[in-house]
């Protein structure tokens, strides 16, 4: 009979304990985890070769391999836009432009817009192949060789530079914070031109029924650019 009463008053005591003791580990836990999170600096974090850093918003639309923005002289780009010229189609409708962009300009059709950028990188921006590598991997394809590239691009001339010009079709899978970031049945039409003023990009991405009515226009658009005498 007393070792029943005693077992009685004992229970709750016990389990009492037994909680104090798992919401003092829970906090230490918590404690613990805070102190570790503090101590993470993300700019001394190892990362791929090749991957610009982190903390650094200039870097995030940048080519693979190419060297950081923030490491390279950036001109104003006032000054960048002045160098060149061109001809809009009167079925663009220009845009303000993001801080990486010359111009931006929004193209209507029946299943939704399309987007199109003109950008100037420093040297070669990372260079043609790697540059067309990138927006085929936007677009689900596999990457091409030298050879297979020239075979399946198209050669023109912009702002007196010889150009390559792609025309791909996939599911669109774009940089954060663009206006066609993900889209399913995508068409990206591309071109890019190594100038002695840098690396020259236009590049046109949306429903593949608005871009494919799209092509000789962008075609002429990218022939339209001129450098300022």
């Amino acid at each position: 009979m007393t070792i029943t009463k005693l077992s009685r008053w004992m229970m709750p005591a016990l389990l009492v304990g037994a909680m104090l003791f798992c919401s003092c580990d829970s906090e230490q836990g918590v404690k613990e985890y805070k102190e570790q999170k503090k101590s993470v600096d993300l700019s001394k974090q190892t990362l791929p070769p090749g991957h610009p850093p982190l903390n650094n918003p200039l870097n995030n639309d940048v080519p693979p391999n190419h060297p950081p923005l923030d490491k390279l002289p950036m001109p104003d780009k006032t000054a960048q836009s002045a160098q060149f010229q061109w001809n809009k189609p009167a079925e663009w409708q220009e845009k303000v432009a993001s801080s990486m962009r010359l111009a931006s300009f929004e193209i209507a059709g029946a299943d939704g817009p399309a987007d199109c950028s003109l950008v100037l990188l420093p040297q070669d921006g990372g260079g043609v192949l790697a540059n067309i590598n990138r927006w085929r991997g936007m677009v689900s394809l596999p990457p091409l060789t030298a050879d297979e590239l020239d075979k399946q691009s198209e050669k023109i001339e912009v702002a007196g530079t010889p150009a390559v010009l792609v025309n791909l079709q996939g599911n669109y899978q774009g940089m954060q914070g663009e206006p066609q970031a993900t889209r399913k049945n995508a068409r990206l039409i591309g071109m890019v031109a190594i100038t002695p003023q840098g690396g020259l990009f236009v590049k046109m991405v949306g429903p593949d029924t608005t871009v494919s009515k799209e092509v000789d226009r962008f075609r002429a658009f990218c022939q339209s650019l001129t450098v300022k005498k």
